[in-house]
């Protein structure tokens, strides 16, 4: 009968090894799965760049008699569609490309562009837009020649585009920032040079009568965008207090389980 006994003793010893393990693995899977989905419904969205106008205003100006510059003006604008988290572009580099050249593939933009410069930081509230004026003055040596020539005569350069390299910085709140180490922006199908009330100008008017048709269907994409989100974060927290449920009641049957056979296998006085 001892020996018996021995081997039950034995068993359950490995029986409540196993539910512990199990219940362990149970636990962490569950905790894995909810920070998963917090970091799905937390995670912010990215900003939207776009240059004011579709425009980059260029001058030629005779600093000295022997050297000239072009003197640029544009508004770049950014806007942070996120509700939960307010954005810093900070580090920027800008570089102006032609319609042959890839903005996007260029490895080396700082040889491949027609010319950069390095605009200011930029700071995004939540769900607001902020204008950024920038006036630059570049010389010959700093702008691809031919286009330099182009831009002095009053020559417009049309389909450019203009990218953005910096780091974004998200801040979900006063404690904690989320920096990414290099993020690029795209602005494209710019036109460069001339007078904003010149006749090259007039074709962004017609552009912003097309935007205002985009911009009433992206609104209605939107609202069914936004739909869609407010059912996906409803079953998310749905799914992790369900998931939170049965992690506690797997742990509460575990320990009434162990305290059960704990009391059964005690000694009677």
């Amino acid at each position: 009968m001892a020996t018996a006994g021995g081997e039950k003793s034995t068993f359950q010893r490995c029986l409540d090894a196993t539910r512990y393990t199990v219940a362990a693995a149970v636990t962490f899977l569950m905790v894995v799965v909810i920070v998963s989905a917090v970091k799905v419904v937390l995670r912010p969205e990215s900003l939207r760049f776009s240059v004011a106008g579709g425009s980059i205003v260029s001058s030629a100006r005779p600093l000295v008699v022997k050297e000239e510059t072009i003197a640029l003006k544009l508004i770049l604008r950014a806007e942070n569609p996120s509700n939960r988290a307010r954005m810093y572009y900070v580090n920027i580099t800008a570089y102006l490309f032609d319609k042959n050249t890839s903005a996007s593939a260029s490895p080396t933009p700082e040889d491949d562009s027609i010319f950069y410069f390095k605009p200011d930081d930029i700071d995004v509230p939540q769900q607001e837009a902020v204008d950024s004026s920038g006036a630059l003055k570049l010389t010959k040596d700093q702008v691809n020649r031919p286009y330099f020539d182009m831009l002095s005569n009053g020559s417009r350069i049309s389909d450019t585009t203009l990218r953005l390299d910096g780091q974004l910085i998200t801040e979900v709140n006063y404690e904690f920032n989320k920096t990414r180490p290099m993020t690029s922006y795209y602005c494209e199908q710019l036109l460069v040079g001339g007078d904003p009330e010149g006749l090259g100008y007039m074709q962004d008017k017609k552009k912003k009568k097309k935007k205002k048709k985009k911009k009433k269907k992206k609104k209605k994409k939107k609202k069914k965008k936004k739909k869609k989100k407010k059912k996906k974060k409803k079953k998310m927290m749905m799914m992790m207090m369900m998931m939170i449920d049965v992690s506690v009641s797997h742990l509460l049957w575990f320990g009434g389980s162990a305290l059960a056979v704990t009391m059964s296998t005690a000694p009677m006085c």
